[in-house]
């Protein structure tokens, strides 16, 4: 894979994570807590 893939796969990372909270508006990660999985 070597570094470029690394940070290659880290990129698509975050651009995931950051699309996810958009989507589901948590515009920080404090803001991302249980309720986003679990609701009673």
């Amino acid at each position: 894979m070597g570094e470029q893939g690394v940070h290659h796969l880290l990129s698509l990372l975050r651009e995931e994570l950051e699309l996810a909270m958009a989507l589901a508006g948590r515009p920080t990660l404090k803001d991302i807590d249980a309720s986003l999985v679990y609701r009673p």
